[in-house]
This record gives C-alpha cells, sequence and structure tokens, in this order.
C-alpha cells in the first residue's frame, strides 16, 4: 500500500516494477564448445535458455561460472543450473535454482560454456525475460470507479485519490519490498539525472519548447503533470512518446524561461 500520492507517482512505479528496472541476469560468453558438429543448435539453445531463466537479484555482477559436464552414459541427460561451478567474483549462493535445466546432453558428448552476469533492461529485445514482476497493476484505494460522486453530490476523479495499492507477482528472485523500493530509487536517479541533461538538450522547435527524454514515458508523464499543477505562466505542456525510438518529449508553451519551468517542476 502506498498512501499520500496522486495518480501519476502510483503509475510510475507501476511501469517501472512492470519494465523499467535494470534487472540482474546471466549469459554464455564466448564460445559453447559441444564434441557434435551436427548439434549445433544446442549452442543457440543454451545461450537462449541462459538469457531467459530468472537470476537471483543479488548475484554479483562480477561473478563468473563455468559448465564442464560430460554424458558418459547411453541416454541423454538434463544439464542443471546446479552444475555451474563459481570461478571468478564475490561468492554466492547459486543464482539460480539447482534443479533448474539448462539443456539437454546427448550420449558421449561433453558440454563447456562460460556463463557471465549482466545487468540489462527486460523490454528491450534480445534481451531475454529480463523481469522480476508481472500482472502490475496500481489500483485507487477505496475508490471504485462508479463512485463517481461523493456524499455531497461533488464529482470525485480518480486523480483526487491518494491512497494506492500496487499489486504484483513476483518471480521470486528478489522479495516484494526490494522490488518496490529499487522502482523507487530508480524513478529518484531518473529525475536527478535529467536535471543535469535538461538545461542542454532543451530546444526550441517554433513557438513551443521541447525536452528530448530517453527510454520512458514514465519520467516526462511525471514532469508533464508536476509542471501544469505547479508552474505559472505554462500555457500548454504534453508528453508524448515514440515507443520505436524508445523516446519520449515534453512539449512546452510558456511565457516564463523553460529551463526554470523545467529545473522547477524537477
Amino acid at each position: 500500500d502506498i498512501d499520500d500520492v496522486g495518480a501519476t507517482v502510483a503509475n510510475a512505479i507501476r511501469r517501472t516494477i512492470m519494465s523499467e528496472m535494470s534487472i540482474v541476469g546471466l549469459y554464455v560468453d564466448g564460445d559453447t564448445k559441444i564434441n557434435d558438429e551436427f548439434i549445433g543448435d544446442v549452442e543457440d539453445l543454451t545461450r537462449s535458455r541462459v538469457l531467459m531463466v530468472p537470476c537471483q537479484q543479488d548475484t554479483p555482477l562480477d561473478a563468473v561460472y563455468v559448465v564442464d559436464v560430460t554424458n558418459d552414459g547411453d541416454t541423454p541427460r538434463n544439464i542443471t543450473f546446479g552444475e555451474l561451478k563459481q570461478v571468478a567474483g564475490r561468492k554466492a549462493p547459486p543464482p539460480v535454482e539447482p534443479h533448474v535445466c539448462m539443456c539437454v546432453l546427448a550420449p558421449h558428448k561433453k558440454l563447456r560454456c562460460t556463463i557471465k552476469v549482466d545487468s540489462r533492461y527486460g523490454d528491450i529485445r534480445g534481451n531475454g525475460a529480463r523481469q522480476v514482476a508481472c500482472h502490475v497493476t496500481s489500483t485507487a484505494r477505496g475508490f471504485d470507479p462508479w463512485q463517481q460522486y461523493d456524499k455531497t453530490g461533488t464529482s470525485v476523479s480518480v486523480s483526487d485519490i491518494r491512497n494506492w495499492t500496487i499489486d504484483f507477482d513476483t518471480n521470486g528472485t528478489a522479495s516484494p519490498l526490494d522490488i518496490v523500493r529499487a522502482a523507487c530509487v530508480n524513478i529518484i536517479e531518473r529525475l536527478r539525472a535529467l536535471r543535469h541533461t535538461a538545461p542542454d538538450t532543451i530546444r526550441a522547435v517554433g513557438d513551443e519548447w521541447h525536452l528530448g527524454i530517453d527510454g520512458t514515458y514514465t519520467i516526462s508523464m511525471m514532469l508533464e503533470q508536476q509542471i501544469v499543477a505547479a508552474q505559472s505562466g505554462v500555457t500548454a505542456c504534453v508528453a508524448r512518446v515514440d515507443a520505436r525510438n524508445r523516446e519520449s518529449v515534453l512539449r512546452l508553451k510558456t511565457t516564463a524561461d523553460p529551463v526554470e519551468t523545467v529545473l522547477g517542476a524537477l
């Protein structure tokens, strides 16, 4: 439960948890060595599998693991993440549940590969399943959509709501509290970064001022709402997103200094 915040902040936390955090995960570094020229697909499948398996979020980024196994039997063998051996970096618990299957190795075959750790955004193609939560919703607490009027007959809108419940399912790689905390820290860091870059990136386009914000609609939406609510001299302010180029643009018309308007809202 989150209290004393508006819809913009609640939705910012929801969006950040859903797809705008950099998530720790595994990847195969270098070549995957398998002593069978006819099963090259196993290399690609193993690389994809490693990317897609959820990793414990407290896994050190400098950790390096090696898988070096041989199937001496006469039947296919499941190779699990329990066979990872850490060879470098700060010691830590296993990054993946040991019983999870990495690949199936044919009889009398060998597999060797090096697996490393990095942090990537899950909504960028090719990064695998970089998410720690799904089914993320932000719901106004104590307010149903059909309750459009209070007891005095005054219209009530969602923008008046100050109490929210954030619901989500996790994959077990981080606690719910750590996920929400990480989302809030992420939002604060992005706002701080924008405060440093905005004076140099805001530009005049006709009678408007445009501020480009890389990678997210969340921050531009928060900024739009804050400018509209708190700044005088503003005649128009709207955020637009270009999902293809992962950029949002804040369009502003104001009689005041545009840089001071943006910085004041931040």
